[in-house]
């Protein structure tokens, strides 16, 4: 008998959850709609933080506004075409971290080839052995994108590491996630035989 309490409070504890879920993501999208566009992934992030505030949605919510203005706004626009910069800077040179004046950004739009090759680049400058060996397998490390447009909350199931990714990635310049991508490729490079 006690099996199934704990299994009804987990049910409607997991049903409440989603239900705040959904709230929480249609607030952050109708914030300011011109700003933010829902892509697959950013409901991970969304629920990190409803988590954190589980008791002070609203405290989640600003905290969620800040990342999405600061840290993830390149990832919330309408297209995946069209745009040189990745959270401010412009990825044409390396490691280059001044805002991009190039006129033909458009800022209504998401490049992900241009999110993986300053991923590459950042590789390159940790490890040019394991940047040149994993250029030689793959064109674009594509297996590497959700863990930057969802901060690893898509691919991790531990909260306590998914609290350090976050404390280190909101403490830190919104190229941390690439250097933290970087660094998880480069030292599970030799499981792979890249260096």
């Amino acid at each position: 008998m006690i099996y199934y309490i704990i299994f009804l409070l987990i049910y409607l504890y997991s049903q409440k959850l989603k239900e705040e879920l959904n709230n929480f993501n249609f607030k952050m999208m109708s914030i300011d709609n011109a700003k933010y566009n829902y892509y697959q992934g950013y409901h991970d992030i969304g629920l990190f933080f409803l988590i954190l505030y589980f008791n002070t949605p609203n405290m989640g919510i600003n905290t969620f506004q800040r990342v999405s203005e600061f840290y993830i706004k390149d990832y919330l626009h309408k297209t995946i075409k069209d745009t040189n910069t990745i959270s401010g800077t412009n990825t044409s040179s390396s490691m280059n971290t001044e805002p991009s004046t190039n006129p033909t950004t458009n800022n209504n739009s998401f490049d992900f080839e241009a999110t993986l090759n300053l991923l590459m680049k950042v590789i390159k400058e940790i490890n040019p052995d394991v940047s040149d060996s994993l250029e030689e397998i793959c064109e674009s490390p594509y297996f590497a994108l959700p863990w930057i447009i969802t901060w690893f909350t898509h691919n991790i199931d531990s909260i306590s590491l998914q609290y350090r990714i976050f404390d280190y990635l909101i403490c830190s310049h919104p190229i941390a996630v690439f250097v933290l991508s970087a660094t998880v490729i480069i030292i599970n490079s030799s499981l792979c035989r890249l260096s």
